[in-house]
């Protein structure tokens, strides 16, 4: 990654043109391209998307909010009394001007409801008799035609009702419907009335009291569409001001869904400046101070403003619009985004050179950048389009900006860098961040003890369904509401249930269902009542089965009879003649096929017939109602609150889904670019940790999630793997080059948290809530996320790398770690055998003797499987000759590892060791010891005789270690005298054995890093009593066994030094675990291509100075020293990289030593034995060595020049004193003098 960006640097660096052409060009096309976009400012982009019936559902309320009404509302103020005249005439004005100023933008107004559309429900009713005539109008319309009296008795009936108080209602219907066969439907009406008290004066809407005129506007435009709404709403205000001013008793309130979606959308765009500015000034003049520089001010804002550019460019490319709440919340990454050009301007300060801040930050800055854009990305997996929103744009302004702070920023430094350390504001960060957070005992132990705490207190945190919080609400607005509601007072909540069906047909038939669901309901009192328009809306089936009823009755001129009875009758009763020709036309023509359309109660969306009857619900019916409803096909119940609440339940699902997708694509991208679980591992944990504690601080204090906290959790999550890199970074690059870059970075952190909580912080300067949220946990957040990456990553690696290295041993590693788990719980078992074992002895009824013995029978068993499955490589156990250990005698061994006891126990069957006192009288193993006959070594050497008498009687062996304790280099140590004079005067004899391997594989000191490897135990001939007694002394019999021993040692250790050994190759790869892929891997192809290194080792002199040209990662170098540690290797190595890396591992030092230089070009002299020549150099070998003749200077007695083989069959020509000398593939040593030389060909 860093070689990429520096070949960009380089390639722009001479040529200022044209990286000023390609900026420009860039801005010019993402401007353009971010003028296509359409900001859209409807808060319900919050709402979910992807689930069940959601298109449905939206659409649905798309099409009631078409509906949504400005509700005006005419009164007087307190201690005036405005007559209903004067609301009249003050109305009728306001009307007037609005209509004048902003009449295209409302649909309809209307001083009544929906009773103004009753006339025409009755003239539909009355011309359509076939489609609403009941089986009892039948009856009568039949009798009728046979019996004229039948059609006297009806019309003398409705005679008297014209004449009657109520005959004006029948007036209008008459003529259609004389016999009142659509009567039953006209009285199915009254269901049409929701409840309300209203009363008409003067053609206009009233409270019952007349103190309140209700006036109605309907907007042309949807709820969503503020940028129109918005003028309606301020020519409404306007209107509004002016009548107050001109009377001044007048009190006028307005509430409506559209004048709530205009002022939320005036408080983002209003926000969004403050914040924005707020936050720049703020964090620009904190740089400024600290920097003490002008240029850092647009050096700061121009990665910000290009990323901010870069992501509405390309989403121009991929959208056509956006949400604004979600460029609004997008000030939040500005944090980020600032803090990208920090941490330039902080390594630039540190190493003053443009291209050396490109190469010590691509890495860690582009890894950043990428694992926090993939967290903002996993906000495209939410079903909420604000969040999507969201999410893209800040990441696609994250990819700007780190392109920016990556390709042009570095161009725009300046030559020298900042000044700021002078200063008292940069000296003070610099301190604070220079603290051992990792060492300061007081914060570890705080915060272990928060996160222990905050685990259960996490549990308490919830998601909150509450989305009214997130709307924006102005005080006018809350009074309006508020008078609004209380001129429904007394009166449930009225709340529209709506059947929606692609096929009209299908909606009445579930529209009838409903209508007999809220029947049932309001008899068993679970509602308080409702209005539906079923009975006004049959059914296909139910119209055609009425149909044709009406056909039967009126065919073969049984209607036109009817007509002519009818007439005859009118005319006896007094009625003009033709007075009911609509009638009679209906009897004798087809029947109209036409379907009656209600407003109000039918409305038809863009894919759907929507039916509507509108429920008046209490509070305490309304939880049950829904849910006893909920799951009906085709409803929609529009009630925006419990719609929240059943997508919430979605949302909070989402929220986990982010949060999972989040961390794993941050866990898989750690673990691509640092190639190891366990580095991954410290730089993931801290991000957990973070997040369980803010998640139990939350829980502490009451907070609770929502759909803007999926905001923060992303952006907590952005942030704190950054912050993790940053500090594994400054801790690698020491551990790789030895570079102090930890308390730089430290720095970096520093002010990428300040300008993250100043991002966040000053959204607390914002109004709108969906906004304000955000800003609620900014501090506290950040705090912790600091606070842990500071802390945890450095205590790890000190655990699992520093603490190892600072002794010689190789890194812990999570398969070591593994496999010493798997180890000590192979031995807990083991001894859990062996405890039920001896719990069974016990109860048994044997002799102390046959106990022993089987006790000790088991503990040798265990000790054969633990041997043979303990390690991953076999143990090597070899016998000098043939040893009868039934027979009784003292076993003596070197001690290396607290493993030694076991595989000793492994090779004698009965055994018994000395124990030390706390050990004998210990309640957990103490009882074991003694039923094992273990001796006690605090009794004294007289005891300790008598009491080993009594177990050699017994059968029983005795193991003993002379040394007394664990050698700390491997090497057998000073023997004491004790067991060679306990064998004397027993008169047993004694075993020698040597033990070479477990001493690197489980050293002294060391408990959880136990490594692979190989562990050889040679028996050497027993020693007979008869033997040991012709020593002079016990002494000499010491210094015998303690020098066989050793003798035997040293061929131990020359089968053990070889390229193969599990142990040496994981001793030399140890040199590069933590130090990144490229290392790694690069380590182990050399040690794979070299096969161990055998051919070298075998060629060299076991001690005296090799110089190892071409030394590469340094494998070679390291693994020849470990074969023969006398020898003194110097690696020559090119790349200043790779060799400054070699120096800084745990096996360099004096036996091994790195030098940077050409190995073929450069100038090498010195006094050495050998010269080794890599493989990696062949295809450079042209010509004669520059470095052949100072070599040849500084060993007037000759060198040696070895040429390890090589891959393939490649003849390599090299020139010695003009001499071309062939090479073959399979390697050669070169034995050069300055007048003579002499090549041998390798195996």
């Amino acid at each position: 990654m860093a070689s990429l960006f520096l070949r960009i640097y380089d390639w722009l660096a001479p040529r200022r043109r044209v990286r000023l052409l390609l900026l420009a060009v860039c801005l010019l096309l993402f401007a353009g391209l971010a003028l296509r976009l359409d900001f859209d400012e409807d808060i319900s982009v919050f709402f979910p998307s992807r689930v069940a019936n959601a298109s449905m559902t939206k659409e649905v309320f798309a099409t009631i909010a078409k509906r949504d009404r400005l509700t005006l509302m005419l009164g007087s103020k307190e201690g005036a009394d405005l007559d209903p005249d004067t609301l009249v005439a003050v109305c009728d004005a306001l009307v007037a001007q609005v209509k004048r100023q902003a009449g295209d933008l409302l649909d309809t107004t209307s001083a009544g409801d929906v009773q103004g559309a009753i006339p025409g429900l009755m003239d539909y009713i009355s011309h359509h008799l076939a489609d609403y005539a009941t089986p009892k109008g039948l009856a009568l319309l039949e009798r009728v035609g046979e019996n004229s009296q039948a059609a006297d008795s009806v019309l003398a009936h409705q005679a008297k009702m014209l004449q009657s108080p109520v005959g004006l209602a029948f007036q209008r219907s008459l003529p259609s419907d004389p016999l009142g066969l659509g009567r039953p439907a006209l009285a199915a009406m009254q269901q049409l009335d929701i409840g309300t008290e209203y009363a008409l004066y003067a053609n206009h809407l009233f409270s019952a009291d007349l103190a309140t005129l209700v006036y109605f506007f309907v907007p042309l435009n949807s709820l969503g569409n503020t940028r129109q709404n918005d003028r309606l709403v301020h020519v409404l205000e306007e209107s509004v001001a002016q009548a107050e001013r001109l009377h001044s008793g007048l009190d006028i309130k307005y509430f409506g869904g559209s004048a709530v979606a205009v002022y939320n959308a005036r408080q983002i765009k209003h926000d969004t400046l403050v914040t924005v500015l707020a936050a720049v000034v703020l964090i620009l003049l904190f740089a400024y101070l600290s920097l003490r520089k002008l240029i850092v001010v647009p050096l700061i804002a121009a990665p910000v403003l290009f990323g901010g550019l870069f992501a509405l460019g390309v989403m121009g490319i991929m959208c056509h619009s956006v949400s604004a709440i979600a460029i609004g919340c997008g000030v939040a990454v500005l944090g980020i985004s600032i803090s990208y050009a920090v941490h330039v301007l902080i390594h630039f300060n540190d190493c003053g050179s443009a291209r050396h801040t490109v190469e010590a930050l691509a890495y860690p800055l582009s890894v950043g950048s990428f694992t926090t854009i993939g967290a903002f990305l996993g906000l495209l997996f939410t079903s909420s389009g604000v969040l999507q929103d969201f999410g893209l744009f800040s990441a696609l302004s994250l990819s700007g900006t780190t392109l920016f702070c990556l390709v042009f920023l570095p161009h725009l430094l300046p030559d020298r860098p900042f000044t700021g350390q002078g200063n008292m504001v940069y000296r003070a960060i610099v301190r604070i961040n220079s603290f051992a957070f990792d060492r300061s005992k007081g914060l570890i132990i705080g915060l272990l003890a928060v996160l222990v705490a905050s685990i259960p207190l996490a549990r308490r945190v919830g998601f909150d369904s509450d989305m009214g919080k997130l709307n924006y609400m102005p005080q006018h607005l809350a009074s309006g509401e508020q008078a609004l509601q209380a001129l429904v007072g007394g009166m449930g909540r009225v709340v529209p249930f709506v059947v929606a069906a692609e096929d009209g047909d299908l909606a009445r038939v579930r529209y009838q269902h409903l209508h007999e669901i809220l029947d049932s309901m309001q008899q068993a009192g679970r509602i308080e009542g409702f209005s539906s328009a079923a009975s006004l809306l049959p059914t296909q089936a139910q119209l055609n089965a009425r149909r044709e009823a009406w056909a039967r009755l009126c065919q073969q001129g049984r209607g036109r009879q009817i007509g002519l009875r009818i007439e005859e009758a009118a005319k006896r009763q007094g009625f003009a003649r033709g007075a009911f020709s609509p009638f009679t036309e209906q009897l004798t023509e087809r029947c109209d096929t036409g379907r009656l359309e209600i407003p109000y109660w039918q409305e038809r969306s863009a894919n759907y017939h929507l039916c509507i009857a509108y429920v008046t619900l209490g509070d305490d019916d309304r939880d049950a109602v829904y849910q006893a409803l909920g799951a009906m096909e085709g409803l929609v119940i529009v009630d925006r609150e419990y719609v929240n609440r059943a997508w919430v339940g979605v949302l909070s699902n989402d929220f986990y889904t982010v949060l999972g997708i989040s961390s794993l694509l941050i866990f898989i991208a750690f673990l691509f670019s640092y190639g190891r679980i366990e580095t991954t591992l410290i730089t993931f944990t801290p991000m957990a940790v973070s997040w369980v504690i803010i998640v139990g601080l939350m829980g502490l204090i009451g907070l609770n999630f929502n759909i803007v906290n999926i905001i923060l959790a992303t952006f907590i999550f952005g942030l704190g793997d950054d912050f993790s890199i940053f500090v594994m970074d400054g801790l690698g690059q020491r551990y790789r080059y030895g570079r102090e870059l930890l308390t730089s970075n430290r720095v970096a952190i520093f002010f990428s948290a300040f300008t993250a909580v100043v991002g966040l912080g000053v959204l607390f300067l914002a109004k709108h809530p969906a906004m304000r949220q955000l800003s609620s946990l900014s501090f506290l957040g950040m705090a912790v996320v600091v606070l842990v990456a500071f802390t945890l990553p450095p205590i790890l690696f000190r655990v699992l790398v520093d603490r190892q290295v600072a002794r010689k041993r190789p890194p812990l590693t999570l398969f070591g770690m593994l496999g010493t788990l798997y180890c000590y719980a192979f031995f807990c078992g083991g001894m859990l055998v062996l405890l039920l074992w001896a719990c069974v002895l016990r109860i048994l009824p044997l002799r102390p003797l046959v106990r022993r013995r089987a006790f000790t029978n088991a503990v040798h068993n265990a000790s054969r499987v633990f041997r043979r499955y303990f390690f991953m490589r076999p143990t090597y156990l070899e016998y000098e000759i043939p040893v009868d250990f039934s027979k009784p005698c003292i076993v003596v061994a070197n001690h290396q590892s607290m493993l030694d006891l076991l595989m000793l126990y492994a090779i004698v069957p009965h055994a018994v060791v000395m124990s030390k006192e706390w050990v004998w009288h210990s309640r957990a193993f103490g009882w074991l010891l003694r039923m094992g006959g273990f001796l006690r070594a605090e009794r004294g050497q007289a005891q300790m005789v008598a009491d080993m008498r009594v177990r050699l009687a017994e059968g029983l062996s005795l193991i003993v270690f002379p040394e007394g304790t664990r050698s700390k280099t491997g090497a057998i140590g000073r023997f004491h005298n004790g067991a060679f004079a306990m064998a004397r005067e027993l008169g047993v004899g004694v075993v020698p054995v040597v033990i070479y391997g477990l001493h690197d594989l489980l050293p002294k000191g060391e408990s959880i890093n136990l490594l692979p490897g190989e562990a050889y135990i040679n028996v050497l001939r027993p020693i007979p009593p008869e033997e040991l007694a012709q020593d002079a002394s016990v002494k000499e019999t010491t210094r015998r066994v303690v020098a066989l021993m050793r003798s035997e040692q040293a061929v131990q250790v020359e089968r053990y030094r070889r390229g193969n050994n599990p142990f040496i190759r994981r001793e030399v790869l140890g040199c590069y675990t933590y130090k990144g892929p490229e290392a790694e891997w690069g380590a182990r192809r050399e040690l794979l291509a070299a096969k161990g290194y055998g051919w070298l080792h075998s060629m060299l002199p076991r001690n005296g100075r090799v110089v190892y040209l071409g030394s590469g990662w340094g494998t070679g170098p390291f693994m020849l020293q470990r074969l023969a540690p006398e020898r003194q290797i110097l690696g020559v190595e090119q790349s200043a990289d790779k060799c400054l890396l070699c120096q800084h591992c745990y096996l360099a030092g004096d036996s091994v030593s790195f030098t940077c230089a050409n190995p073929i070009r450069g100038n090498i002299g010195m006094e050495c034995r050998a010269i080794v020549v890599s493989p990696s150099l062949y295809p450079e070998l042209r010509g004669e060595p520059t470095w052949l003749e100072g070599m040849l200077k500084s060993n007037p007695e000759g060198v040696e020049l070895l040429f390890p083989p090589a891959k393939g069959n490649v003849k390599l020509m090299f020139t010695v004193g003009g001499r071309e000398v062939a090479i073959p593939s399979t390697g050669a040593v070169i034995q050069m003098q300055a007048q003579s030389l002499e090549v041998r060909e390798g195996v």
